[in-house]
């Protein structure tokens, strides 16, 4: 649900918490000399937040269990 009734993405929580993670997660820490560089680690943190990180350490799972 929107915040202003426009149906941005960005007003999604979800999409907020999910885009909070990637930039301290991915790209805070890390210099990227090309685009290039930058695609393949959005590419691999995409697969790790997907397929290996935990959804809550409460949990104990991640998003394919």
């Amino acid at each position: 649900m929107s915040i202003d009734g426009n149906g941005r993405a960005t007003d999604n929580p979800i999409t907020k918490r999910y885009f909070r993670s990637f930039k301290y997660e991915c790209t805070y820490f890390n210099e990227f000399e090309t685009p290039r560089e930058l695609r393949k680690e959005i590419d691999r943190y995409v697969q790790f937040f997907n397929e290996k990180r935990l959804i809550s350490p409460l949990m104990m799972q991640n998003l394919t269990n």
